[in-house]
Order: C-alpha cells, then sequence, then structure tokens
C-alpha cells in the first residue's frame, strides 16, 4: 500500500519547502511508470527546517541538483550543505530570475526560452543525473 505521499504529484509534507512532490508514478513509453522515492521536485531548500531536511533523509534524499544561479544560491545556501548530500548547482537559466524584473525589458517567455537554448548547462545536468 503506498503511503500518502507516494500518490501521483502528491506534496511532500514539509514546511520550510515550498511545492515539493514526488516525481514517481507518471506513465512511460512503452507502459508502466516511473519509480517511486527516485526524484522529487521543489523550489529552494534553502529554507528548509529541520524537521524536512530530517524528513528527506528518511525520505532516501541523497543527492539534490540545484538549479538556481550562482547568485541565488550564495545569497540563499542549501541547507543541505556540509552534509553528507552529494549537491550540484547546474543553472540552465541565463539571467538570475529571483533579481529579474519581469515587467522591465526581460519577459518570462524570454527567460524560458534563453534556459532551454543552455545547451551545456542541460549537457551537465542530464550527466549529473545520469552519473
Amino acid at each position: 500500500m503506498a503511503e500518502p505521499w507516494e500518490l501521483h504529484w502528491q506534496r511532500l509534507p514539509l514546511e520550510g519547502v515550498a511545492n515539493a512532490r514526488e516525481l514517481g508514478g507518471f506513465p512511460i513509453a512503452g507502459g508502466g511508470q516511473t519509480r517511486f522515492r527516485r526524484f522529487i521536485r521543489s523550489d529552494s531548500l534553502a529554507e528548509a527546517m529541520p524537521s524536512d531536511v530530517a524528513f528527506l533523509r528518511k525520505y532516501g534524499v541523497r543527492t539534490v541538483l540545484d538549479l538556481r544561479g550562482d547568485q541565488e544560491v550564495s545569497d540563499q545556501p542549501d541547507a543541505f550543505l556540509g552534509s553528507d548530500v552529494v549537491t550540484a548547482n547546474i543553472s540552465p537559466f541565463m539571467v538570475n530570475v529571483a533579481s529579474t524584473n519581469m515587467q522591465a525589458a526581460t519577459t518570462v517567455a524570454w527567460v524560458y526560452d534563453a534556459m532551454f537554448e543552455n545547451i551545456d548547462a542541460w549537457r551537465g545536468i542530464f550527466e549529473f543525473i545520469s552519473a
């Protein structure tokens, strides 16, 4: 029987981390589904409470791929830094999304378009995931 958080796109019960979701249960080509407890997604872990870190460790998180820009990581370090969790920071964004005034010259569409054109970052992301 699945745990309550092991439901398709179920949010994980974290206090300081918004929008943390289990990515297990998605259908895959040829049948079957993505495995539970392999990938989760969330916003920044910088505000993770000690109870969140404990939950994520018990849940099995051993690797964190942070897609934020260097300045964002520097301003708000990840709660897992200094621990035994393997971390990598590879940002596909060409601008600091957190500090960009989206109503100025940069639009959300431009930011995401540029993100998908950042081939070197995506190569690094997929190499990190596949290692």
